[in-house]
């Protein structure tokens, strides 16, 4: 059985900011031989990617800002919700090992696939105290329970989580030590956030996200020790 990566990404009437993250976390997966699939729900209809690949799947879906105007809107928490919508109407997810919830500010840095291991129901990383509901995975086999359980708890995010982890209902394991990170994470250096094998650009300004995403996803795929990229950009 292979593992599904599910992102939404919404993003502000003529803002590129989100998009340009998920095609960098999107990228960074593929680049680094996400063995399974990944499907990317967005709210605008210009694909992520043009060219088709093996494994990756595009939906456009108009989201429901409930009346409210665009500069009210958290898009983050918009996002989620949508999320764990179109993840509850999903068929076949127990087809897949594992399926993982990411937002659209993480990137791989190097394949993920040995993160995905154990004998669990749910794989997650704490962020500020609680579990992170940007990168977070669950049993395919269980992701309809996830989905209730978590719409009855709040929702996706951290203190949801929180609470149906404290059921006792579910066997949770955290990431290893030092693979999921994000950069406001206590006493983490920039040197952790290189090893790292995923970096979740939480708490930060769009802007800052995509320009850090970009800089660790050049460096993983490009920064080779000799300089032989920099050479031929520079030549």
């Amino acid at each position: 059985m292979s593992n599904l990566a599910l992102t939404t990404i919404l993003d502000p009437c003529y803002s590129r900011q989100w998009r340009s993250c998920c095609k960098l976390w999107t990228a960074s997966l593929l680049r680094h031989q996400w063995e399974g699939r990944i499907h990317i729900e967005r709210n605008f209809s210009q694909l992520l990617f043009p060219v088709s690949r093996t494994d990756l799947h595009e939906v456009e879906f108009v989201p429901n800002l409930g009346g409210a105007q665009t500069k009210e809107v958290n898009w983050m928490t918009l996002a989620r919700e949508h999320q764990l919508e179109a993840a509850g109407m999903m068929a076949g997810a127990e087809a897949f090992e594992w399926i993982l919830f990411a937002d659209a500010d993480c990137v791989a840095t190097q394949n993920v696939d040995h993160l995905f291991v154990g004998d669990c129901d749910l794989l997650v990383s704490s962020a500020r105290g609680l579990p992170d509901p940007g990168f977070v995975a669950v049993r395919g086999e269980l992701m309809q329970k996830f989905v209730s359980s978590l719409r009855f708890a709040g929702g996706l995010t951290g203190s949801g989580l929180a609470t149906i982890m404290k059921s006792g209902e579910w066997k949770v394991r955290e990431y290893e030590r030092g693979e999921v990170l994000r950069p406001d994470d206590p006493d983490v250096s920039l040197s952790d956030l290189a090893n790292a094998a995923v970096i979740h650009f939480s708490g930060m300004k769009a802007a800052d996200k995509y320009r850090l995403a970009f800089a660790f996803h050049m460096m993983a795929v490009y920064g080779d020790r000799d300089g032989l990229f920099f050479d031929m950009i520079e030549a």
